[in-house]
């Protein structure tokens, strides 16, 4: 026995091979994968062989809850409706329905991360990566190599220990020095003067270098500082060069 089942005409309607297709919100996009997902599966395609993604693990946990709902529902629907297009739904169609509800939990619907992390570790042998990987943020990232550099570099280094101690002396707190760097990093800044002339730099704090830091003015003015900045930054020095 066979039941026929109203298909969206719009299935009918969307270019086949690959294609980009563009829709804002509450436009039917959810609908719309649940009947291209049920007319694959009627066609023959294991439900495995299909592949759904989306953005955010919300979305991902709603196509899960309807697609399944909706083959379960084209499974048990047993009376013909009367619009057309229409899907004819016979004993090989609810066996192909039945199989890919048996076998959904293998169905690759999931966010884009979630996939591409999928590949990478079923790769993992062939790429040699590690199996178990974690997805992080940039800043997230920065944190730990910031304490990293904090606890190997900083502390045990002695020059940078000693342009640490001067931070701290000042004031300064180490998650203020975390996120001036991290803004430094993510503004695609450079720190001047570098770790590499801290030395040097430190060695000309006398007060001939405030009296005239035309130089030291001169290298910012080249970096593209700010010309407030820059006026600003003259007049504190003169005022520590006074004292």
């Amino acid at each position: 026995m066979s039941v026929r089942i109203h298909k969206p005409a719009l299935l009918d309607r969307l270019p086949a091979g690959h294609q980009v297709i563009e829709a804002s919100a509450g436009t039917g996009k959810t609908y719309t994968l649940q009947r291209l997902v049920a007319d694959q599966v009627l066609a023959g395609i294991p439900l495995e062989r299909i592949l759904v993604v989306t953005f955010t693990d919300k979305a991902t946990q709603e196509l899960l809850t309807r697609i399944r709902e909706y083959l379960q529902k084209l499974l048990d629907q047993r009376e013909s409706d009367i619009e057309t297009p229409f899907w004819e739904v016979d004993d090989l169609g609810r066996e192909r329905l039945a199989k890919a509800l048996r076998g959904f939990d293998r169905a690759t619907i999931s966010t884009i991360h979630g996939f591409c992390r999928q590949v990478l570790q079923e790769a993992a042998l062939e790429g040699k990566t590690l199996f178990d990987r974690e997805l992080v943020d940039a800043r997230s990232l920065f944190e730990r190599a910031f304490r990293h550099a904090l606890a190997h570099t900083f502390s045990q280094v002695p020059d940078h220990r000693l342009i640490l101690e001067a931070s701290l002396a000042q004031g300064g707190r180490v998650e203020a020095i975390e996120e001036e760097l991290w803004s430094v990093h993510n503004d695609g800044g450079v720190l001047l003067p570098t770790f590499a002339t801290w030395e040097t730099w430190i060695g000309a704090l006398d007060l001939d270098w405030f009296r005239d830091p035309t130089a030291l003015l001169a290298t910012w003015k080249a970096a593209g500082v700010n010309a407030n900045t820059l006026r600003a930054a003259s007049e504190g020095l003169a005022c520590l060069g006074a004292g």
